[in-house]
């Protein structure tokens, strides 16, 4: 975990990416500076369907889950900056860059513990979890900051303390809920397969099953309680979160749109962007068959969370990496992998080769801005012919990643996306992003930090990064090579 750590650690951006956590920060900081949840609208345009506007300020349309934990953040910004010279805004920024990272790594404990507990050895639940970390997006939304990653923490632990069901860990797995309902209200939904589950490891509908159901929704009854009393005295109903008419775009067209695209699509396919989320298919109904009620909780989790992402009208959750609203079912997906016996040469070499690439892959994400390629598309509206004829998500990406590599940032020839010889005619034979000075080099904080600094000696801050993604590789591999093999046995 700590070579894991300081992976995350050293890949972070060092500053606020996300346009929507301004809304969580903004009242972050307008609580502490004013005692008041309303803040000046960051997008002139929501402000003018925000549900209610006192004074030309709003509420914010998030949840209030955020807005706690930046608290501290904002106010330990407030007192470094009484320092000579410091700036409260980019230590704000440098700070929230990293909230993510503690909520990933104890995530990636709570992984591997249930791993165990549906019947892994150490190995194979400590490869499992090397993959989650390393070989799939986790990693790249944990360097950056969006919710996705803090809400999976609260996912796992409620499901964790549900499938351990010792003594209290019904109210536990109550209260990591209701966390997660502070963080988004749409997660209401992961109460069915939840209250599903613990009707099933009890036997059906009885008094024992009824008495774990009570206590593992109290708590969440209570923060729903509470949740629609602060939407009550922001808005003048409970009914309303914030979102306005946008919080009912769930419909089947929609769906319809999405489905298939959200397997394999290079836009926005989870099993595109995450390769290595092949592998546990096949091991399925080897886990349904040991863990029978453990499995229907965790399919139907699966399975209701990717439907209802799917009738989203949001086309893969704004401009972000492959679809980050799937995030939340990717551990989920990978939990077979934690069962494999590989034994066979062949199985050790072609779990290597998939996970290497699904690992370059996310190398990719971490390092390559993904908003430059969202840039790029939009600013080729006025060429529609061109724009249509662009590369998915993925190959752009990726394109721009190894232009970044050799050297290049900011001004990209066309025909590096697209046969020009088509398109002879076309106004934009150079593509530019100078004007963003984010989008320029890698995308850390260490290169940042030598941008802004105008050293480029601090770039070398991300060297470490190497030998710490070595190890982990070499983990990888000895664990792969000795996961048939029977697990010691201490005395």
């Amino acid at each position: 975990m700590l070579l894991v750590a300081g992976v995350y650690m050293l890949s972070a951006k060092g500053l606020i990416e996300i346009s929507d956590t301004d809304y969580s920060l903004r009242t972050a900081q307008a609580l502490v500076e004013q005692g008041t949840f309303l803040i000046d609208p960051p997008d002139p345009d929501f402000a003018k369907v925000a549900p209610k506007i006192v004074d030309g300020k709003i509420y914010s349309k998030y949840g209030v889950g955020l807005v706690i934990i930046f608290l501290p953040i904002v106010i330990l910004s407030k007192g470094i900056a009484l320092i000579p010279g410091a700036s409260e805004s980019i230590t704000t920024g440098f700070l929230i860059s990293f909230y993510n990272v503690p909520f990933a790594i104890l995530s990636l404990c709570f992984f591997h513990k249930i791993c165990i507990i549906l019947g892994a050895k150490t190995r194979g639940a400590t490869l499992a979890t090397l993959i989650l970390a390393i070989g799939t997006f986790f990693w790249k939304y944990t360097v950056t900051d969006y919710s996705e990653i803090t809400q999976l923490f609260f996912l796992l632990g409620t499901a964790y303390y549900l499938l351990r069901g010792k003594g209290n860990d019904s109210v536990k797995a109550s209260m990591m809920f209701s966390c997660l309902l502070l963080l988004k209200v749409v997660n209401i939904i992961i109460w069915g397969p939840c209250a599903l589950y613990l009707i099933l490891r009890h036997g059906g509908v009885n008094k024992e099953s009824f008495h774990h159901l009570i206590r593992f929704g109290s708590i969440v009854f209570l923060t729903g309680l509470g949740l629609l009393l602060y939407n009550h005295l922001r808005f003048g109903t409970p009914w309303e979160t914030g979102y306005s008419i946008s919080g009912a775009n769930f419909t089947l067209a929609n769906f319809k749109r999405d489905f298939l695209d959200y397997f394999i699509s290079p836009q926005r396919g989870v099993f595109a962007f995450n390769p290595v989320l092949l592998v546990p298919l096949a091991f399925w109904p080897a886990l349904y068959k040991a863990k029978r009620n453990e499995a229907i909780f965790l399919i139907s989790t699966i399975v209701l969370w990717f439907l209802l992402m799917a009738s989203w009208v949001s086309y893969q959750g704004g401009w972000s990496w492959g679809n980050r609203l799937l995030l939340p079912i990717i551990p989920f997906l990978l939990i077979p992998v934690s069962l494999m016996k590989i034994k066979m040469l062949w199985q050790k070499i072609s779990l290597s080769l998939i996970f290497i690439v699904s690992l370059y892959i996310q190398v990719i994400a971490v390092f390559q801005h993904t908003q430059e390629y969202f840039v790029i598309i939009r600013d080729l509206e006025s060429n529609p012919g061109v724009q249509a004829v662009m590369p998915p998500q993925l190959k752009g990406n990726a394109i721009l990643f190894h232009q970044k590599l050799a050297g290049n940032s900011g001004e990209y020839p066309l025909d590096i996306f697209i046969d020009q010889d088509e398109y002879r005619d076309s106004e934009k034979d150079v593509l530019l992003t100078k004007d963003y000075e984010t989008y320029q080099g890698l995308h850390a904080w260490p290169f940042h930090l030598a941008t802004f600094m105008k050293q480029s000696i601090l770039g070398w801050l991300m060297l470490p990064i190497l030998p710490l993604l070595f190890f982990l590789l070499i983990n990888f591999h000895k664990i792969a090579n000795q996961s048939g093999a029977p697990e010691p046995e201490w005395k």
